[in-house]
């Protein structure tokens, strides 16, 4: 019987190669981590958009059927409308047309809530800080976009809803769009100097 020699190597790492090691490993999970991030932002826009593009196409049915304008804008106190687009919104019969609630229009509360930390950026024609549903279900007055900003610079969680003037809604991504949609929405979001 024959014995092959035996070799063994007792060698242990060197500190240089355990900190490249480190380093490696810490870099791959924080790409791991910041993709992940991303991507919960880009699955809480989608939801969002569609939801609130619901909501927005049921209060147009209630305008057609009411034969009544309803009017939607931000509101942090549920009375007056507000310029910045955060949290909550106001849903009111607009009888004389100011774009302000007043004492006795009508109140309906609308959900989903503008996610927190985000901002619905509104960008109209007429350069108001309300929508309006008119007596036809349609937007001609108030036709615009309604751009969604997450809370960090994330050009694949960016959502537009586009409103047009017979009150259609679509959603887009500008990340997906040509460049200056995209730069427009980035604009819009206040992340372009």
């Amino acid at each position: 019987m024959t014995h092959w020699p035996r070799v063994t190597m007792q060698r242990g790492a060197l500190l240089s190669e355990w900190l490249i090691a480190l380093v490696l490993t810490g870099i791959m999970l924080s790409a791991g981590f910041a993709w992940a991030g991303s991507w919960q932002r880009q699955q809480q826009a989608r939801q969002w958009t569609a939801s609130w593009v619901l909501a927005m196409e049921q209060l147009r049915q209630r305008a057609l059927h009411s034969r009544r304008a309803w009017v939607i804008c931000a509101s942090a106190d549920g009375r007056q409308c507000q310029s910045e687009w955060r949290a909550a919104w106001l849903v009111f019969h607009d009888n004389n047309a100011d774009g302000q609630r007043q004492a006795g229009e009508r109140v309906l509360s609308m959900t989903p809530d503008i996610p927190p930390s985000w901002r619905v950026i509104w960008r109209s024609f007429r350069r108001h800080d309300w929508h309006v549903w008119s007596a036809q279900g349609d937007a001609v007055l108030s036709n615009g976009t309604f751009t969604l900003c997450p809370p960090v610079v994330d050009e694949a969680a960016l959502r537009q809803v586009i409103v047009s003037k017979s009150g259609r809604m679509r959603i887009r991504r500008p990340s997906q769009e040509r460049a200056s949609v995209l730069r427009s929405a980035r604009q819009a979001c206040g992340w372009l100097s």
